[in-house]
């Protein structure tokens, strides 16, 4: 067992609470894996490009909309996502939600919730649908339910079924135009992924600190 600590410091006045906790030998291994786990994927070409991807829509009256996607070289993306799976298939043990959790459990307390907040937010999709929602056929596109039926009928898996679905949802806008929000919704998995890694550094010595935007009380 490993005795650890978190030092969180509130931004306006302050003030550190300091949270102990223990850790069993293999979660701190666990947590060392999903450290450099998130190391491999930071360094994918397409995340050092500052993962481009650009949606250009278009609409006057009387004229027909006009989509546009701008989609970077998908060998790229292909690439970070096979460095990303362990963080965003359920079966993994590093998927992000189990260690998220776990860092909870083993760290109770409010202030611990609350960093942790804003990276489930990102994870969970909250952020860009906080801007846009796109909807089809009553389904939200930008979703990481949509997300995670495009990775598997196009990307991890060839299912056929997913693959029918999704396509029913773009008889008007083009799948490349829902790819654009797929890419901004990793980008925030990524982050989330990153922050929570940058957490653990803390918790196993690697690190002194790490500034991360907390969630305010009632906010």
């Amino acid at each position: 067992m490993q005795q650890v600590t978190l030092g969180i410091q509130d931004e306006s006045t302050g003030q550190v609470s300091r949270v102990s906790g223990v850790l069993e030998a293999h979660e701190v291994e666990l947590l060392d894996e999903f450290v450099r786990l998130s190391e491999r994927a930071s360094s994918s070409t397409w995340v050092l490009e500052g993962c481009p991807a650009q949606l250009n829509v278009n609409w006057r009256e009387g004229q027909q909309l006009e989509v546009k996607a701008e989609l970077p070289d998908w060998e790229k993306v292909q690439s970070f996502l096979l460095r990303f799976r362990p963080f965003i298939l359920e079966r993994e043990r590093t998927y992000f939600p189990k260690v998220a959790n776990l860092i909870a459990r083993r760290l109770q307390s409010p202030a611990v919730d609350r960093v942790l907040a804003p990276m489930r937010d990102y994870f969970m999709g909250k952020s860009l649908q906080s801007r846009i929602i796109v909807r089809s056929n009553a389904v939200v596109l930008n979703s990481p339910d949509t997300l995670d039926k495009w990775l598997n009928a196009y990307e991890f898996h060839q299912d056929q079924g997913k693959r029918a679905w999704l396509e029913t949802l773009h008889k008007i806008m083009p799948l490349e135009s829902t790819r654009v929000f797929f890419l901004v919704l990793l980008t925030d998995r990524l982050k989330a992924v990153l922050q929570l890694a940058g957490v653990i550094r803390v918790l196993l010595g690697q690190v002194n600190e790490v500034k991360i935007r907390v969630k305010r009380h009632g906010a």
